[in-house]
């Protein structure tokens, strides 16, 4: 009985998440939304290493299409954070210092592009200091760990991001499309977190 159950609950799971791929594949509903399942991971980096550079690293070396920062928690010992007043024409709004922060949020969207054969990212942080003032910006090379960066990615593997110039605001700007999730190969060696069904 115990087994057949088992079966009954695969094949259901099966059914939604072909259900879920074709819906996908298809591209629009909801106003030409695109939606794709989840895969959830969660990498820890350690004291020295430079945060977007071991991202993009991580994103390259899994050829993931398409993912997310979902979480961060860690503390950092430099940064080098692009302000809000940077533009196209001015990128050197920089602020750099050496000290010890925490870090309260990460986020952003990265991909790995497999005709340039790169990895790219969009990605923001804030972090506080030994006062608790909280400030943020444009992640940029040169934020370094501390202690620990324990970061969770979401990577959706029908989904292909990439980067396409917006006369608008002079950057390369986050465009989404369909990505066959056979093409894609991804192969986690961080704790992936298993579930019995997603959709």
């Amino acid at each position: 009985m115990m087994i057949i159950t088992i079966l009954v609950a695969l094949i259901a799971c099966s059914y939604l998440y072909i259900i879920s791929i074709t819906n996908t594949e298809k591209s629009t509903d909801l106003q030409g939304v695109l939606w794709s399942s989840a895969k959830v991971t969660t990498l820890r980096l350690e004291p020295g290493e430079d945060i977007k550079l071991s991202l993009l690293d991580f994103v390259k070396t899994h050829k993931l299409s398409a993912c997310s920062i979902v979480t961060t928690v860690g503390s950092t010992d430099q940064v080098r954070i692009r302000l809000a007043s940077a533009s196209s024409n001015n990128l050197n709004q920089l602020y750099i210092k050496e000290d010890n922060f925490e870090i309260v949020s990460l986020v952003g969207t990265m991909e790995y592009n497999k005709t340039t054969g790169f990895s790219y990212g969009h990605m923001h942080i804030s972090i506080a200091d030994s006062e608790g003032k909280v400030f943020g910006g444009h992640l940029m090379e040169g934020c370094r760990v501390r202690t620990t960066a324990e970061i969770t990615l979401m990577h959706l593997p029908t989904l292909q991001y990439n980067r396409i110039y917006d006369s608008r605001s002079g950057f390369n700007e986050l465009s989404i499309s369909a990505s066959p999730m056979n093409l894609i190969p991804v192969s986690y060696t961080h704790l992936t977190l298993p579930t019995i069904c997603s959709v």
